[in-house]
């Protein structure tokens, strides 16, 4: 079993990686929307 820390920084971690994944997909859909014009 994870403890306490190890588990709160895992939950971090995950958090800040959805974040980039969001920031990703919106540059990707804003530059799709460019090429398709």
């Amino acid at each position: 079993m994870l403890n306490a820390t190890s588990f709160s920084e895992v939950d971090y971690y995950y958090e800040k990686i959805l974040e980039i994944i969001k920031q990703a997909q919106k540059r990707y859909l804003q530059e799709k929307k460019v090429f398709t014009g």
